[in-house]
């Protein structure tokens, strides 16, 4: 949601083998990475599900929106003016279209290498 947070849990979940998909825009930009499941098996599924429709729900998404100043997932969350049009906040179908990027697998998978050496140099470092 915020910019550059969740790369921790990411390179955690992939040490443990899962197949995240990011998105990133093709110049300098945000990276998103923040994923919720529900664990195969789990015997708190029931809450485990009420847990991500609360997390999804207009009014939490437009909490976060102003807290971290990411665009919300649920698109019927109203993002502040302020924020309107910055760097990695969508607000609306036609945002997401017109500014964002959806990585294919092959460009992910040539092109990580060389991010996570910018990132760590670049962020990480610093």
């Amino acid at each position: 949601m915020a910019e550059g947070s969740g790369a921790s849990e990411a390179a955690q979940a992939e040490r443990g083998g899962l197949l995240l998909h990011r998105r990133a825009q093709p110049e300098p930009g945000v990276v998103g990475i923040d994923t919720m499941a529900i664990m195969a098996g789990t015997k708190k599924s029931d809450a485990a599900h009420q847990f991500i429709d609360l997390a999804l729900s207009r009014e939490i998404q437009e909490q976060l929106v102003a807290t971290f100043k990411a665009g919300p997932t649920n698109l019927k969350a109203i993002v502040p003016a302020k924020l309107r049009g910055q760097p990695g906040v969508f607000g609306t179908p036609a945002e997401w279209k017109e500014r964002g990027y959806i990585m294919d697998d092959e460009t992910r998978a040539t092109s990580l290498p060389a991010w996570k050496e910018w990132f760590n140099a670049s962020i990480v470092a610093k």
